[in-house]
């Protein structure tokens, strides 16, 4: 039996270890068109569990940066968009763990009330 423990972190946890398998199924796929035939299957896939659609460029670029992050670039031949878009992606990441470096600023004030209840 196979525990989470036991199992690397997800870089991003809204798409589950189902999709970060598959993608790991996908970079070991030699032949270039069933290699792209399961990166489009996979975009969908990881569209639908977000809740996204594929029809605005936003969400299909958001989809797009998330599958290269949890593929640690493997799939790069399969990049739709232009070459110096997936550059700034990498550039954006820190190479110790794939993860964004922005962190929310949040303000370290004291609660001026309390819950009562």
């Amino acid at each position: 039996m196979e525990y989470n423990t036991k199992r690397g972190d997800l870089q991003y946890r809204e798409y589950g270890r189902n999709i970060k398998k598959m993608i790991d199924y996908v970079c070991t796929i030699e032949e270039p068109e069933r290699r792209g035939k399961a990166v489009r299957m996979v975009i969908a896939m990881m569209a639908q569990v977000s809740g996204m659609s594929l029809r605005e460029e936003v969400s299909l670029r958001k989809v797009w940066d998330h599958l290269m992050v949890m593929s640690m670039f493997k799939l790069e031949d399969q990049w739709p968009f232009e070459q110096k878009d997936l550059d700034e992606l990498k550039a954006s990441l820190n190479a110790n763990d794939r993860r964004p470096k922005q962190r929310l600023q949040y303000k370290n004030t004291q609660i001026e009330r309390k819950h009562y209840g």
